[in-house]
């Protein structure tokens, strides 16, 4: 399980730096675009994968999408908004964060098994 969460956090490690560079020589929404395309497409195919091989794979792709909106969000609050304002938006997205964190990977661990035995992103699976 640890390869499958560290493939979706490694690559915006790596990513940060390009999609801020990125995002700056062409425009924030020329790189937040594709990158909310991305997240949710590596998404849906996470659900579909075949193999924890091609999940790990699919949630590679989707961290480093993720690396875009995570960035980008703080970036364009910055750029849209000034003073208490701006100190209320950034800690908005802060909290929308945290409690995604917290609630959305132990929804998204339970509900496939209830679902579906052969699915590969649930540790009692026959796909491992």
């Amino acid at each position: 399980m640890g390869v499958l969460v560290s493939a979706g956090t490694l690559p915006g490690i790596v990513m940060a730096p390009v999609i801020g560079l990125l995002a700056d020589r062409y425009g924030r929404r020329a790189v937040v675009v594709p990158c909310l395309v991305a997240f949710g497409v590596c998404g849906a195919l996470a659900g579909l994968a075949p193999s924890f091989g091609a999940l790990v794979a699919i949630r590679f792709l989707q961290g480093a999408a993720s690396a875009g909106l995570v960035n980008l969000a703080v970036v364009i609050i910055g750029d849209h908004w000034d003073g208490t304002d701006r100190i209320r938006r950034l800690g908005q997205n802060s909290a929308v964060l945290t409690v995604s964190l917290a609630v959305f990977p132990p929804v998204g661990g339970s509900s496939p098994s209830s679902v579906h035995g052969d699915c590969p992103s649930c540790p009692t699976s026959r796909a491992w």
